[in-house]
């Protein structure tokens, strides 16, 4: 929603984001020029290159540069007068150059079309005097001064004398100028400084203050009228100017998709509309509040030492922390925070936006690489982690882990006679089971295929585990119901128990394979314990 276009590119000239007002002023789509180097692309002309790459090459080095005037081409080959200012950025740990481009084109037409006036009046005249011009009653051009002429862009007193004043007048102010000389011959003194538009030989137009009053006869009848005409113009640019800075300041507070606010003696002075609308909170209510009371309890320390760090100019690296709402939810959000003098004071401003569903995201492909994506299971990197800390607390606390390796048996007859569908339905049913017969602090992972791992921590006695491999057995003897087929299936369970069958994950592992391959060998659906018998019983088979 910005009014300017706003893009940032990589060290070598290449886009990699613009708003869509860059997308009007270039005429290409974002999806066109992401990736595209504004050289290669032609959206920069050649006399510029040299230019460009000058101020590239500060921008690397971190500064920032602007505004400087560019010329670009359009996709349609038209071309644009900008202002281009340009800084540094990190974005996502990437230094990048951001990129603000004004469209000055139309201004820096009628700025040439005042500058080949101008040059064009003081090439004739000495010096430049406000206009006088004097007309009868029915506004006819009687006398004039060389300023008049000059202010209108006539070089000949024929192309003037003679007109009526009122065709120099603006049309939506020739009613009003009529109206007001009407009152001033009457008498009233009021109407006798006025504002109007002017026009000129050119048909732009300029802004003047006039001063006029009744010209007498010698009776003292109104004979014909004089005025002074003061270009304001450029009074009016500046005041025009002024009003669209601030209207653009204000603007940009109110547009941007960042939240913004401002903080000083520890207390907020200002927050921006889309702090507002983020957060939940009123202006009325953030002001005076302090700025650590939004934040949430566990990252408070580390803000309030980010906080000092930006005071002392440390550091303005953006950072992450979590922010209580007005509605008590909590929000992730990437904040940058910057020093500045306010009200002659020392305050900090902080920009922020609203990370939460990519703090989602990340947790979610965090989930994705430590489960199994059929059962939501931990998979064998977390099974590995989490028996790995769970030996270390065991060792800690003097206590047993049982580990367990589960196999379906026949599980592959299911896959070949009914196919993989059915298969997988059949895995994802004995997964839920299995969570459900566990205790709360015990871990189910699955391996592969139709291999599940448990681990089984603070066992006060190894026997403990035969109650859980029984629990897991007896919840399979209810028939696996998948809309016409009824499958009846068991399991072969291995168990090693810490520290009596191996002291570190490894060891366990294959020891409770060792076991479970002895379940098999008894004829399925049993559970073995492990013992140093069953190694030996390994090596004769193998």
């Amino acid at each position: 929603n910005a009014p300017d276009a706003i893009y940032t590119n990589d060290l070598m000239g290449n886009f990699t984001s613009g708003n869509r007002k860059a997308e009007e002023m270039l005429g290409y789509s974002q999806q066109e020029l992401i990736g595209e180097n504004y050289f290669e692309k032609g959206i920069l002309p050649e006399e510029y290159a040299t230019k460009a790459i000058e101020l590239l090459e500060r921008n690397r080095r971190g500064e920032p540069t602007g505004p400087d005037e560019f010329v670009l081409v359009r996709k349609d080959g038209s071309r644009v007068v900008v202002e281009i200012s340009t800084f540094p950025v990190t974005i996502e740990g990437e230094l990048e150059i951001m990129g603000i481009v004004r469209d000055i084109t139309e201004r820096k037409r009628a700025e040439d079309a005042v500058r080949e006036s101008e040059e064009k009046l003081r090439f004739m005249f000495e010096s430049i005097e406000d206009a006088i011009m004097a007309t009868d009653l029915q506004g006819n051009i009687v006398d004039f001064n060389e300023a008049a002429l000059r202010k209108h862009g006539y070089t000949h007193k024929e192309e003037i004398a003679g007109r009526n004043a009122f065709e120099l007048i603006s049309p939506k102010d020739r009613a009003r100028l009529m109206e007001d000389l009407g009152k001033v011959i009457e008498g009233d003194r009021s109407r006798s400084r006025k504002e109007y538009t002017l026009l000129t030989s050119d048909g732009s137009d300029y802004e003047a203050e006039f001063s006029y009053g009744v010209m007498r006869d010698s009776s003292g009848n109104p004979a014909g009228l004089i005025g002074v005409m003061r270009d304001i113009t450029e009074r009016k640019r500046a005041e025009e100017a002024l009003k669209e800075s601030e209207e653009l300041s204000r603007g940009i507070l109110n547009t941007a998709t960042v939240g913004i606010y401002l903080v000083q003696d520890k207390v907020l002075q200002y927050a921006s509309p889309e702090f507002e609308h983020i957060t939940g909170y009123t202006r009325d209510e953030l002001t005076g509040t302090h700025s650590l009371d939004l934040v949430h309890p566990e990252d408070r320390e580390r803000v309030r030492e980010k906080a000092i760090e930006h005071l002392k100019g440390q550091s303005n690296v953006p950072y992450e922390y979590r922010f209580k709402c007005k509605d008590g939810g909590v929000l992730w959000i990437l904040e940058r925070v910057t020093s500045i003098a306010y009200k002659g004071k020392q305050a900090t401003v902080a920009s922020f936006m609203d990370i939460t569903e990519r703090k989602k995201t990340e947790e979610t492909i965090r989930h994705m690489a430590y489960h199994d994506t059929l059962t939501d299971l931990p998979n064998r990197p977390l099974f590995n982690e989490i028996l790995t800390l769970e030996l270390a607390r065991a060792q800690r606390n003097q206590q047993q882990v049982a580990v367990m390796l589960l196999d379906l048996d026949e599980f592959k007859h299911v896959n070949d006679t009914l196919g993989h569908p059915v298969g997988d339905q059949l895995l994802k049913a004995v997964a839920d089971r299995m969570r459900r017969s566990v205790r709360k602090g015990d871990t189910v992972a699955r391996m592969g295929g139709d291999e599940f791992m448990l681990v089984l921590p603070e066992m006060s006695q190894a026997e403990d585990a035969a109650r859980i491999a029984q629990k897991l057995m007896a919840a399979f003897t209810k028939p696996f119901v998948f809309r016409a087929h009824k499958l009846h299936i068991t399991s072969s369970i291995g168990v090693a128990v810490y520290p009596h069958d191996g002291e570190n994950s490894e060891t366990l592992i294959k020891n409770a394979d060792i076991a479970m391959y002895r379940a098999k060998e008894q004829g399925r659906n049993n559970y073995q314990y492990y013992t140093p018998a069953m190694n030996g019983r390994v090596l004769i088979d193998s």
